[in-house]
């Protein structure tokens, strides 16, 4: 309960407090075989998932954070995996004969008053809001475990009006002074990147998951992409992966100075779909011509995708230290002149 809401650099020192505090004690592991049983299953029936321990390790904690929480927050950066984490969570539960259903909707997309409903101030009539409608119906759904997903920034505008949902009243209040209990088999998951917007009474009312994209990295992000792609290409494209991208992240990252900041999860996620772009699904042919991509050729491609991805936002004169760092690794580029740089280059199929 208490690892599941701490950042990277605190783990190791809530561990350590713990451990001087309290010398030769081990807290058992706690096991839910038939969960991590369904958690495998779920996994090996999306060819796009892996299973990676750090993100199995937060399904197990939003599992265990759900049986003592209503309400939820799930906490990271974009693209760590909160989406498929809260839905991996749900899908796992079903197998397990516990129906669960998702309900997701953008909070910020709409006003307060689109969100809660309104009251006409002439006639009195009252008008739901989405957020309002949706709590009625799963207040009178039966047989069925709801989670409402609130995806998207928390704002101070709407998220103060939730601290009697969240706290031992359970109760959504309106402004027509309806009341809405909340039933026992529905859950409000808040999946955010940051919390500023949230005052410490409504932080400390909610159950709390940090999925960090340190614990994430960028490998299974590759894998499960490659787990898609024909064998012809990940055999070349393993290889080029895992010998030249972490260096080149670090060296980016340490070296250069980016005009955006993009996280690593991200520009690797731009890389694969700039190759998949160039690489058709066979790698047999072209629509230009029968031309056989051999592993120079998609050697090539990784090149060019790199540049594009890696490098994409890298003023010019950093394109230049880049592209030196890239010659230098060994990779198949081509002969440069004068001041040219990879960015002025693109792969031929020809």
């Amino acid at each position: 309960m208490n690892m599941s809401k701490l950042v990277d650099e605190d783990a190791p020192l809530f561990i350590s407090l713990t451990e001087d505090l309290f010398p030769g004690l081990r807290v058992p592991k706690t096991h839910h075989d038939e969960l991590e049983s369904s958690i495998r299953a779920v996994i090996d029936e999306d060819p796009s998932l892996i299973h990676h321990d750090p993100w199995v390790l937060s399904l197990i904690q939003l599992y265990e954070t759900s049986l003592v929480r209503h309400g939820i927050m799930v906490l990271g950066p974009a693209q760590v995996g909160k989406t498929q984490c809260i839905s991996g969570l749900a899908k796992s539960l079903t197998r397990n004969g516990q129906k669960h259903s998702i309900w997701r909707m953008n909070p910020k997309a709409i006003t307060a008053p689109q969100m809660f409903g309104k009251l006409d101030a002439q006639t009195g009539d009252w008008t739901d809001g989405i957020f309002s409608t949706l709590w009625r119906r799963a207040a009178k759904r039966e047989g069925e475990y709801i989670w409402i997903v609130l995806d998207g920034p928390v704002d101070s505008l709407w998220i103060e009006n939730l601290n009697t949902v969240l706290d031992d009243n359970k109760t959504l209040t309106l402004a027509n002074s309806d009341r809405i209990p909340m039933s026992n088999t529905l859950k409000l998951i808040f999946e955010v990147t940051t919390l500023e917007n949230a005052s410490p009474a409504t932080v400390s009312r909610a159950g709390m998951i940090y999925m960090s994209a340190m614990n994430l990295g960028w490998e299974p992000v590759y894998n499960g992409w490659a787990a898609t792609r024909p064998a012809n290409q990940t055999a070349s494209l393993s290889a080029l992966f895992s010998e030249h991208i972490q260096e080149l992240l670090t060296f980016v990252e340490t070296q250069l100075h980016a005009v955006m900041y993009i996280p690593q999860i991200g520009v690797i996620r731009s890389m694969l779909d700039i190759l998949v772009s160039l690489l058709p699904e066979d790698t047999v042919g072209s629509k230009k011509g029968a031309v056989e991509f051999s592993p120079a050729h998609i050697g090539r491609l990784f090149v060019y995708a790199l540049v594009w991805s890696l490098g994409g936002t890298l003023d010019l004169l950093e394109r230049t230290t880049f592209t030196k760092e890239i010659i230098k690794r060994g990779l198949d580029c081509p002969t440069l002149t004068g001041e040219q740089t990879l960015y002025d280059y693109f792969v031929d199929e020809s």
